[in-house]
C-alpha cells in the first residue's frame, strides 16, 4: 500500500460509467500522475466492450469474490 495520501496502487473501475468520462480514460488520467498505476477494469456488457481493449487486467461481470481476489493479486504482483 501507497504510504502518500493521494496515491494508491490500484484502481478497479468499470469501463462503461455515467458522466462522458469512461473507465479506461480515467485510467489514461490517472496513470499520467503514476505511471505505476495498476488498473484493473471490468464490464457487464458483452457487446462492443471486451477486455481485449484494456488488455488482461479484465473481470467479466458478473464475478464472485475469489475471481476479484485472484485479479487483484495477479494485477499486484504483475510487472
Amino acid at each position: 500500500m501507497a504510504a502518500e495520501a493521494g496515491v494508491f496502487d490500484l484502481l478497479l473501475t468499470d469501463l462503461i460509467m455515467p458522466g462522458g468520462v469512461s473507465g479506461a480514460q480515467l485510467g489514461e488520467i490517472l496513470r499520467t500522475g503514476q505511471p505505476g498505476l495498476r488498473i484493473i477494469y471490468m464490464s457487464g456488457y458483452r457487446g462492443g466492450t471486451t477486455g481485449g481493449e484494456v488488455g488482461a487486467n479484465f473481470l467479466q461481470k458478473p464475478f464472485d469474490p475469489a475471481q476479484l481476489a485472484a485479479a487483484v493479486r495477479n494485477c499486484l504482483d504483475s510487472g
